[in-house]
């Protein structure tokens, strides 16, 4: 049908279809915005919570150019070094110290992105090569040449990489389903690759803990600021850092230099 006035039926739909498109884009505009801003801008609020464990263990600190590493140290001994599981913090190997300090000093450190160690390098990648650094910078810190290393989950895949590194520093090796061989992630870790999405989740995972307090004349030698006091909130929920560590394919590829086990499991220190 044609108009008198010359125009077609569909061009009247025109503006219409015009501000739709604009709604549309101002709301994909202002949906973004509140993801980046929920990714990278907003700053969870501090939960008060105390930690019997910490209280008990107390915390230690030592600094270094990576970061102000916060770990925990019990028993004398050979060393031992036990590398916080996955994405929590050093209550997750509570159950492990108190045996191990039998005949071992073992130091339980959080790295990078896990429970109450505070990155210093603005350029930390969180990758394989970095989270070996920083476990390198620890043992540095504490005056530990060589030390049997355990790690599990995430961890596991940590302890290994720097073994592959540095195997002139670990005199036994330890891995608790771990991550890395030749064993894919989950689609669950595998999501928090992406960039937006991984900062999202852990974000809003649980708001940020204060740290451990540190009491006054308990410094040590080798580390600014040893003390103790703790506060933490559980073993399933520890883990406050606004930027954890995430899993990376080099933890695969990177394994199979070395011969592995049949099956990631516990190797006995």
């Amino acid at each position: 049908m044609v108009r008198l006035d010359g125009r077609s039926p569909a061009s009247g739909h025109r503006p219409q279809r015009k501000r739709l498109c604009r709604w549309l884009l101002s709301a994909i505009a202002v949906l973004v915005a509140l993801l980046l801003f929920g990714a990278y801008g907003w700053q969870p609020a501090q939960a008060e919570f105390r930690s019997p464990y910490l209280d008990m263990m107390g915390s230690k600190y030592a600094d270094t150019a990576v970061a102000r590493f916060h770990y925990i140290r019990a028993g004398s001994g050979s060393p031992v070094i036990l590398i916080s599981p996955g994405g929590t913090s050093v209550i997750g190997w509570k159950d492990q110290v108190s045996v191990l300090a039998r005949d071992h000093t073992v130091y339980v450190v959080d790295l990078p992105g896990q429970g109450y160690t505070r990155l210093k390098d603005p350029g930390f990648g969180y990758d394989l090569a970095a989270m070996t650094t920083a476990l390198g910078a620890f043992m540095d810190a504490v005056g530990v040449r060589q030390a049997g290393l355990a790690g599990n989950s995430w961890s596991g895949g940590w302890a290994l990489a720097f073994t592959q590194r540095h195997p002139d520093r670990v005199s036994k090796l330890a891995l608790l389903d771990a991550t890395g061989l030749d064993l894919p992630g989950t689609w669950m870790w595998e999501a928090l690759k992406i960039p937006v999405v991984g900062e999202l989740a852990t974000t809003h995972l649980g708001r940020s803990l204060p740290e451990p307090a540190i009491a006054p004349g308990t410094g040590s030698s080798r580390c600014q600021g040893c003390g103790t006091s703790g506060s933490e909130r559980s073993a399933e929920r520890a883990t406050t850092s606004r930027r954890r560590a995430r899993p990376t394919r080099e933890s695969r590829t990177d394994s199979h230099t070395n011969p592995r086990p049949t099956r990631p499991g516990l190797t006995a220190l």
